[in-house]
């Protein structure tokens, strides 16, 4: 097996966070990739989520995987503006964060906003999720 190349790495990234930026479920999984190899502290990958990327997808995601080992290089510093970029990933997939991971979306609230009807656009701050939008998967 060669060696993933600094340019095959870097390729990778903008591939991958490319498919990241999308609301979709290969955006996700390529979100847990990225996130992963950004901060394993705070995101791992389910590694059973990458079955749900086609193939070519899937060979991006080894990809970034193989690189952050090979070529040691943390992904955010194999791109323009990478840190930024990482940045706004971590809040579009907070969700994802295993302090997050855990948790469901509350079903008495939207996003963390009580709406006395549908026209309404100031609505209160949800009480059973204090605001969040989530709740414990263990809460009723």
């Amino acid at each position: 097996m060669n060696v993933i190349t600094h340019e095959e790495y870097a390729n990778a990234v903008i591939a991958g966070v490319d498919l990241a930026q999308q609301p979709t479920g290969g955006g996700r999984v390529m979100a847990q990739v990225l996130l992963s190899c950004y901060n394993g502290d705070s995101f791992q990958l389910d590694v059973v989520d990458l079955c749900n990327l086609d193939q070519e997808n899937y060979e991006i995601a080894i990809t970034i995987i193989r690189g952050r080992y090979e070529v040691r290089c943390e992904p955010q510093d194999m791109i323009e503006n990478g840190s930024k970029i990482f940045r706004e990933l971590w809040d579009q997939w907070g969700q994802l964060e295993l302090t997050e991971r855990a948790k469901r979306s509350c079903p008495d609230c939207s996003n963390g906003k009580i709406y006395e009807n549908d026209d309404d656009e100031v609505g209160v701050y949800c009480t059973r999720c204090k605001g969040s939008g989530r709740i414990c998967r263990c809460s009723n």
